[in-house]
């Protein structure tokens, strides 16, 4: 398992590599982001 970076939740690796950065960095996910900003690559990108 890996943890959101924004929020410290919980992911599995999968959520990870599909929707994190190269490296499986989940930089948001279901518990802080609506799905519409993770389908548009928000868990892989740094929060500003």
């Amino acid at each position: 398992m890996k943890n959101c970076n924004n929020c410290g939740s919980m992911v599995t690796v999968r959520f990870a590599q599909v929707f994190g950065t190269n490296g499986d960095i989940v930089y948001a996910c279901p518990n802080c982001a609506p799905y519409e900003q993770l389908t548009s690559g928000a868990a892989g990108r740094q929060p500003a």
